[in-house]
């Protein structure tokens, strides 16, 4: 039956007889207590007895790596998000700065009669103004925001319960994507 002259070959090694009919199993007893000792043939044995030790430590440390990944995954910046921003008060030149880029001028692009612009910004409040043909200006349609030396800026809040919809959508077109594979 399997390896009982394995198990055999190595008690005898080990300067101990067992014979066939041993009921130990592999195991002999010695005078320490009488408690059976596992003999092993090769040094790769006893890393079989300790496997399920040394398992659950790194399912422990595996599963802390993921943790802390989750909560850096929510301390990291969020998602921008695309923001328009739409000048309707005429002009030939307009062009849109802000808290978001350090108040760097960028070209709106005129849509009929009004100017455009799409930004991706993350979520959170940001100030910002309009330079229409060489004079600073805000919208006064839109929330603004004064500072203590009276300058007045727009104010915008960039939600992300705003693109939940859009979110949503997108998981949507995704999940149909996949699904159109299978058939």
């Amino acid at each position: 039956m399997g390896n009982t002259s394995s198990e055999r070959a190595g008690l005898e090694r080990h300067g101990h007889k067992a014979s066939r009919g041993d009921s130990s199993g592999g195991a002999i007893s010695t005078k320490e207590g009488d408690r059976p000792k596992i003999l092993m043939d090769s040094p790769e044995d006893a890393d079989l007895f300790h496997s399920e030790e040394m398992k659950a430590p790194l399912e422990k440390e595996e599963f802390l790596a993921w943790q802390q990944d989750l909560e850096v995954n929510d301390k990291s910046p969020t998602q921008a998000r695309p923001t328009v921003f739409r000048w309707t008060g005429g002009g030939k030149e307009v062009y849109l700065s802000g808290s978001f880029n350090n108040w760097s001028k960028i070209p709106l692009t005129r849509s009929h009669n009004n100017f455009v612009a799409i930004l991706d910004l993350p979520e959170g409040e940001h100030q910002y103004k309009f330079f229409v043909d060489g004079q600073w200006t805000h919208d006064p349609s839109e929330p603004v925001v004064t500072s203590q030396l009276g300058t007045v800026n727009n104010i915008i809040q960039v939600k992300k319960t705003d693109f939940e919809v859009f979110d949503a959508l997108m998981v949507d077109s995704q999940n149909c994507s996949d699904m159109s594979g299978m058939s």
